[in-house]
């Protein structure tokens, strides 16, 4: 148990930045899918 706990505390920081660049990243690129989306929706009525 003890040393489960310690890899944890090893690895720990990995982890957080992990989950926060990955937070960022999807920060950013959800209003770009949703802005594309947008975008391609009015293309294709345009298009029909």
């Amino acid at each position: 148990m003890a040393y489960q706990y310690e890899s944890i505390g090893q690895y720990g920081p990995f982890i957080l930045i992990g989950l926060v660049y990955l937070g960022v990243i999807g920060a950013i690129t959800y209003p770009l899918e949703l802005i594309l989306s947008f975008l391609i929706n009015q293309i294709v009525m345009v298009i029909l």
